[in-house]
């Protein structure tokens, strides 16, 4: 909301809503394609977030312009963002009923059919089923029908379906995401590799970002794979606090040791680099790892530190 209404009473709202409405009623009395200025109006809610109003103008819309289905299309998608499935159903059979052969409107169909009841699961999944075959080639189809054999537990299904695209695209992201959702350690990390090895343009920033979004969409160990194997290539001391933090939050413990030794016996991170809590997780995996010389030596290491330099805030007792 503009700041500008933000100290303004229920009741002042209302009549700078009425206002508004009345000024945008007598502009679209005064254009000559009033369908246009629904559109871009319906738009310009969508991108806010205003769904309600987005309905209410897209259903005038389509009152006005019935046989465009784009228009049913985006009333069926705002349908979905209230949940509102029954309704979303009905806006894309009415799309469907212009164009019968759209593939998106096909897919958001499916989409709707699989959301609107448990009851309704294989007769999405059949729906899917009959477009991949028929676009063999349109990873868009094979990613949500790979998500919806995933969500009803047909997991090999799923999976093969998502490594047969990924073998000949390793970059579809969108694949990649529905790799991840199969929760497969083994299959998570041959994928995310593969990816990391075919993208020459990635950063630190992208990679922090995608282990973001992975943590978003319930994929956490997967983003604890994806930050492991992008330290693994470049060895950034910068990286390893947010690394290790995650590895060991998800029980990679021996990846937290790999890091912590790189294939040695004793530790080769520059400790000073670490927070107090990625020491102590650093400690707590190698402790489980058994590698009591590391373990030794790290805790010698962190026994010398002076905590005090690296986190002005702290102060022990016996120094104060």
């Amino acid at each position: 909301m503009s700041t500008a209404y933000q100290n303004l009473t229920p009741a002042q709202l209302r009549e700078e809503y009425a206002a508004v409405k009345a000024q945008f009623d007598a502009l679209k009395a005064k254009v000559m394609y009033p369908e246009t200025l629904l559109h871009e109006a319906a738009e310009e809610c969508i991108c806010h977030g205003l769904t309600d109003r987005a309905i209410a103008l897209l259903v005038e819309l389509t009152e006005i312009e019935p046989f465009d289905p784009l228009y049913w299309r985006m009333l069926a998608e705002q349908y979905i963002v209230i949940d509102n499935f029954t309704d979303a159903l009905k806006a894309v059979d009415y799309a469907l009923a212009i164009d019968g052969k759209d593939l998106e409107t096909l897919m958001l169909k499916a989409q709707i059919l699989f959301d609107l009841s448990d009851t309704r699961h294989d007769e999405a999944i059949q729906m899917m089923e009959r477009l991949c075959r028929k676009n063999p080639d349109e990873s868009r189809t094979a990613f949500l029908l790979a998500q919806m054999l995933t969500l009803v537990g047909r997991t090999d299904e799923s999976r093969a379906i998502v490594t047969r695209f990924l073998d000949e695209n390793p970059l579809d992201v969108h694949m990649i995401q529905s790799a991840m959702l199969l929760h497969d350690d083994e299959l998570s990390r041959r994928i995310l590799s593969r990816y990391l090895d075919n993208d020459s343009h990635l950063s630190d920033e992208a990679i922090e970002s995608y282990a973001d979004h992975l943590t978003e969409v319930k994929c956490v160990r997967e983003s604890a794979i994806l930050q492991y194997l992008w330290y693994r290539r470049h060895r950034d001391t910068r990286l390893v606090n947010r690394t290790v933090f995650g590895l060991y939050l998800y029980g990679f413990y021996d990846e937290v040791c790999e890091i912590i030794l790189h294939s040695g016996e004793l530790p080769v991170v520059n400790l000073s680099v670490m927070g107090p809590t990625e020491w102590s997780m650093s400690m707590l995996a190698l402790a489980r790892c058994h590698h009591t010389n590391a373990l030794l030596s790290l805790t010698a290491s962190m026994v010398s530190v002076d905590l005090a330099r690296l986190n002005p805030g702290l102060r022990l007792s016996a120094t104060a």
